[in-house]
């Protein structure tokens, strides 16, 4: 919402809030760190958990003794795990938030290591459930707010067209500026020229 605000100020100047809670202004970050979508969520970390260790203890290939522990205290599930309000919310430096963001972490990896003979086998392992994962939290988190957005707009009779209009309109009343300090390069000598053989 933060990058839309930017783009089009008076389009959105009255939405600057987080769609759920009312209580923050929306960014790429706040969405995901949102303290009501975290609580919505949890219910649905802990049945990933539970199903992860199912399917890892029914497909390892050597002992998952550490199994429980070792998912108990993962940072990317620690916080969901725990009691409510035992530990601080998840931060944009924590494993979640990079999970989230769909970066494989060694947090996350390290859950399937040594329990496979095959390295190809724990790479899928790695792999399906961390899609299974960033899915289950797309759904849960940006699904939902994404149509509430959608039939925000359709309310306020935002289209294409009203962006593309507002482009326009500010385009023509922005003062001209002197277009030379956008050149890259000022020598004419080292310009790349194109061209097709």
């Amino acid at each position: 919402m933060d990058v839309l605000y930017r783009q089009y100020p008076t389009l959105f100047k009255n939405k600057r809030t987080c769609w759920t809670c009312n209580q923050h202004e929306e960014t790429n970050e706040s969405l995901w760190l949102c303290p009501v979508h975290l609580e919505i969520l949890r219910p649905h970390i802990v049945q990933f958990v539970q199903n992860l260790k199912t399917d890892i203890r029914q497909t390892c290939d050597y002992g998952d003794s550490f199994l429980e522990s070792e998912l108990n205290n993962n940072s990317i599930f620690q916080f969901f795990l725990q009691p409510r309000g035992n530990l601080p919310l998840p931060t944009t430096d924590s494993s979640f938030y990079l999970t989230v963001r769909q970066i494989i972490t060694h947090d996350f990896s390290y859950i399937f290591r040594g329990k496979y003979k095959h390295k190809k086998t724990t790479r899928n392992k790695i792999l399906s459930n961390f899609y299974e994962l960033t899915q289950l939290i797309k759904r849960i988190i940006w699904k939902p707010r994404n149509d509430t957005f959608k039939k925000w707009k359709v309310a306020q009779r935002i289209t294409k067209n009203s962006y593309k209009q507002y482009r326009r309109k500010t385009n023509k009343t922005r003062p001209d500026t002197d277009h030379t300090s956008q050149n890259w390069n000022e020598d004419p000598t080292t310009c790349h020229y194109f061209s097709y053989t």
